[in-house]
């Protein structure tokens, strides 16, 4: 009976785990005005259970990109607050797209004037997306295949995304035994995914 009750609990956290992982990936974001001292803002989020990695702090207020589950916690805490920008998404959406000049000049600037040659310049803000992260692992291996592996996938993310890796070397098809290091692009939690890290 204890091990059916445990076998059930366990089940019930891992559903819970997943769906709120699942929820969480389809929330909007707002960026969040809380107003008060610098005491009274942490108590509130204390209090709602909103824990945040990074902050604009000023003398009287906080801002910070917050979830709408973590927004509506806060509300309820009776702080002041105001909204400044109501979606990241629609913000980002409307932010000027660069035009293909403006492109090629940027990347002659940083041949020119930072002397780096293939640089990489994604769609997302100049960042590279998730499928030309892909691309771009691809592309190298085939220009340089005396120099980097072919991808390969150390494992899975929580979402059942594959992580993948390259092995950069003078021999990348041999594992060889000696000591590696392991350099990853993914630093915080919401790094963007890029290769120009």
């Amino acid at each position: 009976m204890k091990i059916t009750a445990k076998i059930i609990m366990i089940l019930f956290a891992l559903t819970y785990m997943l769906s709120a992982n699942e929820v969480s990936a389809n929330e909007k974001y707002m960026l969040v005005r809380l107003t008060g001292s610098q005491q009274a803002i942490a108590s509130a989020m204390n209090l709602a259970d909103v824990h945040i990695d990074h902050a604009i702090k000023k003398e009287n207020y906080l801002e910070a990109w917050l979830s709408q589950t973590e927004f509506d916690a806060l509300k309820i805490t009776g702080i002041q607050y105001q909204i400044m920008i109501p979606d990241w998404d629609t913000h980002y959406s409307n932010f000027p797209k660069m035009t293909d000049a403006e492109i090629r000049k940027s990347i002659q600037y940083t041949s020119d004037a930072l002397n780096i040659s293939h640089s990489i310049y994604g769609t997302m803000g100049g960042f590279l997306k998730w499928t030309e992260v892909i691309a771009k692992l691809d592309s190298m291996r085939a220009e340089y295949p005396q120099l980097i592996s072919a991808k390969f996938s150390i494992g899975n993310t929580i979402e059942s995304r594959p992580i993948w890796t390259v092995r950069v070397t003078k021999n990348p098809d041999v594992t060889t035994g000696r000591p590696e290091v392991w350099y990853h692009s993914m630093i915080h939690c919401r790094s963007r995914k890029a290769c120009s890290t």
